[in-house]
């Protein structure tokens, strides 16, 4: 996969998190729904964050495009 490819469907990934987030958001009674997740389903999750951490880290080696750069800080503070 390209560069732009990647970074393409990391972006798609980070959209992702927002839609959802915003899925569980209640603006009736202004606070965030339970979201209910086994442990399972966590760690699957941050693994999964872990993974695009390093390969982000790994490409900061070569310098990393302003979208990669923000989408690695917001893994940083993710995990």
């Amino acid at each position: 996969m390209s560069i732009r490819g990647r970074a393409l469907e990391s972006h798609l990934k980070s959209v992702k998190v927002e839609v959802e987030a915003a899925r569980l958001w209640s603006p009736a009674d202004n606070r965030m729904r339970e979201l209910v997740m086994d442990d399972a389903q966590i760690l699957q999750q941050i693994e999964k964050l872990v993974d695009e951490e390093r390969g982000l880290r790994d490409r900061a080696k070569d310098e990393l495009a302003a979208e990669q750069h923000a989408r690695l800080e917001s893994l940083e503070i993710a995990l």
